[in-house]
């Protein structure tokens, strides 16, 4: 966008500013001082600061859940009888992370699971300790742990042998 422009579409003029939006360029509609855009600083110079990025991660306690990659079904990450994770879809057989060292464990099983394309989408979920089991706290988590919502009498919130379907 030309000065003129730029200048019009600060002042107000409508049409300018339409033309701004529709080209997706919104530095003339900000002040002067944000519309500037900010000097990246070189890496080699050493010229600023550089943050890394920090994995946010979900409060705990949480649970990794994830998807089973050949039939789709939502599974959760339990310990087994003999020790070694696995997967089960009964959510109330899932391992609670609690602390900081369990989560790792939980994350480092899923980043495994994902490299031998057994799992797709895992994740670490954030749950409420309700009669003993967890349960989600959010509502996308919560629905992929009951099942269909259109058939009550069918998934996991029927009891279609939740328990006695271990996947691992």
């Amino acid at each position: 966008m030309g000065r003129k422009a730029a200048r019009a579409a600060r002042r107000g003029d409508r049409r300018a500013r339409r033309i701004a939006v529709d080209r997706g360029d919104l530095a003339p509609l900000l002040p002067d001082h944000l519309g500037r855009r900010p000097r990246r600083a070189d890496a080699d110079t050493g010229g600023g600061r550089v943050m890394a990025a920090q994995a946010k991660r979900v409060p705990l306690p949480a649970i990794l859940l994830a998807n089973d990659l050949l039939d789709g079904d939502v599974v959760f990450a339990f310990v087994d009888g003999a020790g070694p994770l696995a997967w089960t879809r009964d959510p109330a057989l899932a391992l609670v992370a609690a602390d900081d060292a369990a989560a790792d464990r939980l994350e480092a099983f899923a980043a495994t699971e994902l490299r031998g394309n057994k799992v797709v989408d895992a994740y670490l979920v954030d749950v409420a300790i309700e009669s003993g089991s967890p349960v989600p706290r959010h509502f996308r988590e919560r629905f992929k742990t009951l099942g269909p919502s259109n058939r009550p009498d069918l998934g996991k919130q029927a009891g279609e042998g939740i328990a006695s379907a271990p996947k691992g």
